[in-house]
């Protein structure tokens, strides 16, 4: 089992112990190297992430806009809406993932508490509309370096 409380990380605030343990159970244990390319902008998504240790580099249409580390929740946007990656996601060092194939993340959504559920909607659709507002989705993606 990956060295991470999944307690400790806001997308999972108001689960129980047990649900968490739960949570826990139904994911694997994924490891990458540094470059490696976790997900593309544009594809269908059919999982979703939580880093346990490392860096990536989250970039949008060849813009590098953030990284992410230990215990962020990556790629959880295409399972939720429905709609392409919005984003690349490139490990910046060797990492540690707990992958949750599309099915597992949407039963750990469908059993949030409503308020946690409503507040992860907003705050998807407000990166989805900030992405818009500056532009990111008006370019087809490309590959970073390009």
């Amino acid at each position: 089992m990956p060295d991470i409380d999944l307690s400790t990380i806001s997308f999972f605030s108001g689960f129980d112990r047990a649900a968490l343990d739960k949570i826990a159970a139904m994911g694997e244990t994924v490891e990458a190297e540094k470059g490696a390319v976790l997900m593309e902008q544009g594809e269908v998504g059919r999982e979703a992430f939580v880093v346990v240790s490392g860096e990536v580099q989250i970039i949008v249409n060849g813009h590098v806009v953030g990284t992410a580390g230990r215990g962020s929740v990556l790629g959880e946007m295409a399972l939720l809406d429905l709609r392409p990656r919005s984003a690349t996601l490139v490990a910046l060092t060797d990492v540690e993932l707990i992958s949750y194939a599309s099915k597992q993340f949407r039963q750990i959504v469908d059993e949030m508490p409503a308020d946690a559920r409503a507040a992860l909607d907003e705050r998807d659709e407000r990166f989805r509309a900030e992405n818009l507002e500056i532009g990111f989705d008006d370019e087809r993606p490309r590959p970073p370096g390009h």
